[in-house]
């Protein structure tokens, strides 16, 4: 009897061991998926904070680019007008040599016609009679005016500040009735308010707004004064600035930029 079951039993044990072996394999499995389960949770929580950081990422580029475009809008506008300034420079260079060419070819007819050299002479006489004083001065004076304001706007863009304001205050004292007052006014504000002079820079810019005379930097100007009366904490100034814009320069770049500078001041009320 005692053999039977020791028999017994050891023909079983195999299959104890196998049953044993199974149940070892399912535990490992399952602690296996388990722990398959919490590392694909965990890598779903760090899709889910990328894409959050992903979507603040795109919120500050578009506003960024948005930013950009204005500045780019606007500097486009100064390239444009800089652009059309050199073109008259040209056409006025342009004129000028062709009015010194003019003598030359009168010489080489005299030349070659002696019978009517001193009918020549005489017309030469005439046609080089200086000119009347006042023309000759207003010409001069305005060759000297266009070469002090570029002097002053290069100085400006080359990043010296200090010397471009000088320069343009001195053009103002200079050449006040000069067409190109209006432009070196506001660059004269520019260079003061780069240098961190902003009390300076607003009364020049306030008296381009408020001058009777227009000049294509006028909504610069009140741009400019709107963005100074803010950083001084003096919101209603810039408000009221802001509106004043937008009414009388509604179609300008910089009327964008005061319509979205109010947004946020009411965003911020």
């Amino acid at each position: 009897m005692d053999s039977r079951i020791r028999l017994l039993l050891l023909c079983s044990l195999p299959l104890l061991l196998n049953a044993c072996a199974s149940l070892q394999a399912s535990q490992d499995s399952a602690n296996e998926e388990l722990l398959w389960k919490e590392q694909v949770e965990q890598r779903l929580d760090s899709v889910a904070d990328k894409n959050e950081e992903l979507a603040k990422l795109r919120a500050r580029v578009s506003l960024l680019e948005a930013e950009n475009k204005r500045e780019f809008t606007h500097a486009q506008n100064e390239l444009a007008a800089m652009n059309s300034q050199l073109e008259t420079l040209k056409q006025e260079l342009e004129s000028l040599k062709s009015r010194r060419s003019k003598p030359k070819g009168k010489a080489v007819k005299k030349a070659k016609n002696k019978a009517v050299e001193k009918a020549a002479d005489a017309a030469s006489i005439e046609n080089s009679a200086p000119k009347p004083i006042a023309k000759q001065d207003n010409q001069g004076q305005s060759e000297r005016a266009k070469r002090a304001y570029y002097d002053a706007y290069f100085a400006l863009k080359n990043g010296d500040y200090f010397e471009s304001s000088l320069a343009f205050r001195n053009f103002l004292r200079d050449f006040p009735g000069d067409k190109l007052a209006g432009e070196a006014k506001y660059w004269y504000g520019e260079s003061l308010l780069a240098q961190g002079e902003a009390g300076k820079a607003l009364l020049v810019f306030q008296d381009i707004i408020n001058g009777k005379s227009f000049t294509p930097r006028h909504a610069a100007a009140m741009l400019k004064a709107g963005f100074i009366h803010e950083k001084q904490q003096q919101q209603d100034a810039a408000i009221s600035l802001y509106s004043q814009l937008i009414r009388q320069h509604p179609a300008s770049s910089e009327a964008e930029t005061a319509r979205s500078r109010l947004k946020q001041q009411n965003g911020q009320g």
